[in-house]
């Protein structure tokens, strides 16, 4: 999969019934995160999958998150999911900017997989794609899951190795393929750019839907594509044919209604106020849970 192939809140799918559903998981769940793992919604939380996006905030590139006790507080939000879809992970420091790929201990991303497994008692490891570079930035994608429970099954591209869709400017989304039993999906990760930048924001967001659909055409037996992404829109650009939920302004999760049957959606995990008081993130995190199970 490799090569290349031709091929806020808001309730968008489901009506009614999706809405009190969300509104019961409201009441049922917190908006803080516990280092002690998803929520049980499904018997013992075996037969769910926790689905986040995050966006990191120059995580790498400034000062404020290669302290330890800074870390562990990103760690304890962090673990919390099963899959995390992150953006704006930045070039190591003193310009390195293959750090995210090396196994050098001294990666800060390295150190937060460190803390993470430090405080959730589960093994984490990542999926890395990048740099792209955009102006003076270089920014990674990365997925970082909980390989106790997820398994990564080496299937990953970019929006470049799709045939026969309009090409991204910058930062073309990155997909990668995980599957937890049965149960298999396809995370894409998406930055894109912002409002006041060289690069039209709804230019690009205009080309994210035929980008999600090829890459469903690409592998139809693999139903459940789901985006994690910082949009920076405030309004959804995909159709009818996908729901989507959102807490905060840019931030996204979206799957497509066949996913839907799958999805019980509670969006909540705001960054915890010290976390936006040191200057690690300036977004909400934004997750959902999915059945997996029979």
């Amino acid at each position: 999969m490799h090569a290349k192939h031709s091929v806020r809140h808001r309730c968008a799918v489901g009506g009614l019934g999706l809405c009190l559903v969300l509104l019961a998981l409201g009441l049922q769940s917190s908006s803080r995160f516990s280092s002690a793992g998803p929520a049980a919604l499904v018997g013992d939380g075996r037969d769910v999958v926790r689905v986040a996006s995050a966006n990191l905030h120059n995580f790498g590139y400034g000062q404020e998150d290669c302290g330890n006790s800074n870390l562990l507080i990103l760690a304890g939000l962090l673990s919390a999911n099963d899959l995390v879809s992150c953006q704006e992970v930045m070039e190591g420091s003193g310009g390195a900017r293959d750090c995210y790929s090396c196994p050098d201990s001294a990666c800060r991303l390295e150190k937060l997989l460190v803390a993470m497994r430090q405080v959730s008692g589960h093994s984490w490891d990542r999926v890395v794609n990048g740099p792209f570079r955009y102006g003076t930035r270089y920014e990674y994608y990365v997925f970082l899951y909980n390989s106790d429970r997820l398994t990564f099954t080496g299937e990953q591209g970019t929006a470049d190795d799709i045939l026969n869709i309009a090409s991204f400017c910058v930062r073309p989304p990155f997909w990668a393929v995980f599957r937890i039993g049965s149960f298999s999906l396809t995370a894409v990760d998406y930055h894109a750019p912002d409002a006041d930048t060289s690069v039209a924001t709804e230019g690009e967001l205009q080309k994210l839907e035929p980008f999600l659909e090829a890459l469903r055409e690409m592998n139809p037996n693999e139903r459940h594509v789901i985006l994690a992404a910082d949009l920076n829109t405030r309004v959804c650009p995909l159709g009818s044919d996908w729901a989507v939920a959102s807490r905060g302004q840019l931030d996204f999760i979206a799957f497509g209604k066949d996913t839907a049957e799958h999805g019980r959606f509670f969006l909540g995990g705001d960054w915890e106020p010290e976390i936006e008081e040191r200057g690690l993130s300036d977004h909400p995190v934004v997750w959902a849970e999915f059945y997996v199970g029979p």
